[in-house]
Order: structure tokens, then C-alpha cells, then sequence
């Protein structure tokens, strides 16, 4: 997800308009990955009752019967609510977080120290 997601900020920079382009191609992206164990999981549990003995048995069966596209049911829907949801949480998450560290000046964590200090046990911010 996060490979994904970076990449395109990386390449694009990080308008709003980009965040959330590449929040939601990394949504579909980790879709794109789940959906077919989902699909072959679903005819598991949808089959009479020892008709598999593993997932595995699956797989050839279902590629026979309708080939590649078959691992790829409800990719659609399932695709386009991602892109929506996360490119809308990644564009929110992004802008808050901008926003906090331009209105928290002291929280700026340039030199990968922490954040708050707790030397002699004195909590500074």
C-alpha cells in the first residue's frame, strides 16, 4: 500500500489533487492483491460440505471454468470504494497533519531524536 502510495507522491509531489490520486491507486492496488484469495476463500464456504478438501483444489478448477478474470470478481465495486476511501482518508490525514505540525512549531522532529524530551525526568515539549 504504502509503496505504492509513496511512489506517486514521490513522482507527483503533494498537491491535494496528487495525495489523493495516490491514496486511492493504493487502494486499489491492496485490493488487487486481496481479491482473489477473497474469491477462492467465498467458493470454499459457498461449496457443499466436503466437496474441497483445501483451497487448493480450487485454484485449477476455478481457472478452467472461467479462466483468469474468475480470481477477479467484485473487483469493480470493491476497486472504486477503495480509491473513494482512501485517497478522501489519505488527503484528510495528510492536511491535519500538515496543519498541526505548521501550528506545533516545537514538534518538528528534523534530527530523528523523540519528540519529548524526558531527560532528568523532566518532561519538555
Amino acid at each position: 500500500f504504502y509503496i505504492v502510495y509513496e511512489s506517486i507522491i514521490r513522482k507527483w509531489g503533494e498537491s491535494p489533487a496528487t495525495i489523493g490520486v495516490a491514496g486511492g491507486v493504493a487502494g486499489m492496488a491492496m485490493w488487487l492483491v486481496g481479491v482473489p484469495p477473497d474469491v477462492v476463500k467465498t467458493k470454499y464456504q459457498t461449496a457443499p460440505p466436503g466437496k474441497y478438501r483445501s483451497f487448493v483444489e480450487i485454484v485449477p478448477e476455478l481457472y478452467k471454468a472461467e479462466g483468469l478474470g474468475a480470481f477477479f470478481k467484485g473487483f469493480g465495486p470493491s476497486g472504486l470504494r477503495a480509491f473513494i476511501a482512501n485517497g478522501i482518508c489519505l488527503v484528510t490525514y495528510e492536511l491535519t497533519l500538515k496543519k498541526w505540525r505548521d501550528s506545533c512549531p516545537n514538534t518538528q522532529n528534523t534530527n530523528n531524536n523523540n519528540i519529548i524530551n524526558t531527560n532528568n525526568n523532566n518532561i519538555t515539549y
